[in-house]
């Protein structure tokens, strides 16, 4: 899971009625209190300091807990320069499958490097082994990132070929104490390589398996430092059954936009006996 500094959170009230009910509620990066909301106003922005996580939680005792929106800002932790993830933008096949190691799985956000933790993908046949990620639209590829398997056969790797569309953006060399490997994509002379896919290519006889496929990056072009981050996983909201003890928080995993806009994702948790 992605970490990020965190500048501030944005949390947008109700305003047909119940507008008090969110004062007091606190925002949270991992444990890190960053503020609690004070008196009632539409919208209300609390300063995080910068603090690095990769999950913001908001907390409410003793009141109904409703969020018209939310908005996280920040900025990677990794030094990724003006860049963002778009891995998980396109969809992942490969050439075949071996031990249920999926495509999807090298883009799953886990980097955890032990096969049977359940998050590497895996070829099934050694013979012209390939991992493919393809776009709907064509993009902007700057770095390639692989996490490589720690646990065994880490060796595979080596001669792997990256490629975006039908540029070589060039070929992985094992090193033995080396588990992340960045391949990039421009140059000096050709600094913007446009594609609509990835593809890795295993040398002609060897299978092909990696931890994560992290960063296939582009350049942002009109944003500030401090970028949006928007959530694509779904926010787990707990809420009182009816007589219950009314307590509820609501968890957002952070990550980065889907592209190089400032895009908002309308996060709406819906009560259980509430109203």
């Amino acid at each position: 899971m992605d970490s990020f500094v965190v500048d501030s959170v944005v949390l947008y009230n109700r305003l047909d009625c119940c507008s008090s009910r969110l004062a007091g509620a606190k925002v949270y990066v991992g444990d890190t209190l960053c503020g609690a909301v004070e008196g009632v106003a539409n919208v209300y922005r609390i300063s995080c300091n910068n603090v690095a996580g990769s999950v913001i939680k908001i907390a409410q005792e003793g009141q109904y807990l409703t969020l018209c929106e939310v908005q996280v800002l920040g900025i990677p932790v990794e030094d990724l320069g003006n860049m963002i993830n778009i891995a998980s933008d396109g969809k992942a096949t490969q050439s075949n499958t071996g031990w249920n190691g999926v495509a999807a799985r090298a883009i799953d956000g886990n980097i955890a490097n032990r096969y049977f933790d359940g998050s590497c993908s895996h070829s099934g046949s050694p013979n012209n082994a390939w991992w493919n990620l393809e776009f709907l639209d064509v993009v902007n590829v700057k770095t390639v990132v692989i996490y490589n398997r720690k646990d065994c056969c880490a060796e595979r790797i080596n001669g792997a070929s990256v490629f975006a569309g039908d540029v070589l953006c060039g070929t992985i060399a094992y090193a033995a104490d080396q588990d992340v490997y960045k391949v990039d994509c421009g140059s000096d002379e050709v600094p913007n390589v446009f594609a609509s896919n990835i593809m890795i290519k295993a040398p002609q006889i060897n299978t092909l398996h990696f931890v994560r496929l992290k960063y296939c990056l582009i350049p942002l072009s009109n944003l500030e430092q401090t970028t949006l981050l928007t959530s694509r996983s779904r926010s787990p909201h707990h809420s009182p059954l009816q007589g219950g003890v009314v307590f509820q928080h609501v968890l957002w995993t952070v990550k980065s936009p889907a592209n190089g806009q400032q895009v908002l994702v309308p996060t709406q948790p819906v009560l259980d006996g509430g109203w």
